[in-house]
């Protein structure tokens, strides 16, 4: 990794728009990332059910769209996906689309479509980030890093959302120095960017330590990596990570690549 690939810029975001969920955490951020979004309606039908039980909500959502829709950064697919299947068809929109980067609010719209985080982690079609919480602005950012590509893809979208003040916070373990040394390469890139302030902890516990540093540098958002797993063993966001998304009082994304 080096200054020109995390500089390197996101020329289109997907984001869902699910009937039902209000949340638009994911949409202000990729709208403050990329020069186009991409809007996909989405309407979940419970299993079994006629596609014509949905058209009403998807007449309703594609009033929503245009909308959101308004402008030339921000484009909504004409077809609304109406199915029992939303990640298995969201997955072909995305091949389709190209993006790089799909975003999604975890709370309401994981919960509506029937998904878990693990669902989108796992093998995951585009790089993919997970936003939680109510976003504000953009001004002053906290991205935790420990090295490894989730923590590049963390800084990269740090970047392009050109904040204010970017904070970079390197959290070394107690009782385990081994785990610095994925940090090594991408620390001596972090000393030589300017934007970047660059922190470190030493701690037992990462996740309180991410949220009581969001809270003394007054971060608006709290952008960090899954949790890196082995092939053979499925994606789950990690306990770090997991915490850092439920408890932090800041908004927060979750970012991993594909595979």
């Amino acid at each position: 990794m080096n200054q020109k690939t995390l500089y390197a810029s996101l020329r289109r975001v997907l984001v869902p728009v699910v009937h039902g969920c209000a949340d638009d955490t994911a949409l202000k951020i990729a709208k403050a990332l990329a020069p186009e979004v991409v809007l996909v309606g989405i309407v979940r039908l419970p299993e079994g059910e006629s596609l014509s039980a949905g058209t009403a909500m998807a007449q309703d959502l594609r009033k929503q769209l245009r909308k959101l829709g308004k402008g030339d950064q921000v484009r909504a697919r004409v077809q609304v996906l109406v199915t029992s299947h939303p990640w298995r068809e969201l997955q072909q929109v995305i091949q389709a689309e190209d993006p790089d980067l799909l975003i999604m609010d975890a709370d309401g719209q994981l919960s509506c479509l029937g998904l878990t985080p693990d669902d989108v982690l796992t093998n995951p079609p585009c790089d993919v980030g997970l936003a939680r919480g109510q976003l504000n602005g953009i001004a002053n950012v906290l991205v935790p890093v420990r090295g490894g590509p989730f923590a590049e893809l963390a800084l990269r979208i740090g970047l392009n959302l050109s904040p204010k003040t970017l904070h970079a916070l390197h959290i070394q373990l107690k009782g385990n120095e081994s785990s610095n040394a994925p940090f090594q390469a991408l620390k001596r890139v972090l000393e030589r960017m300017p934007e970047v302030t660059l922190h470190a902890e030493v701690t037992d516990d990462a996740a309180r330590t991410i949220i009581e540093q969001a809270k003394a540098v007054k971060a608006d958002l709290v952008i960090m990596g899954a949790s890196a797993r082995a092939s053979h063993v499925p994606a789950t966001l990690g306990p770090v990570a997991d915490k850092v998304l439920t408890e932090a009082s800041q908004a927060v994304l979750v970012v991993k690549t594909r595979p």
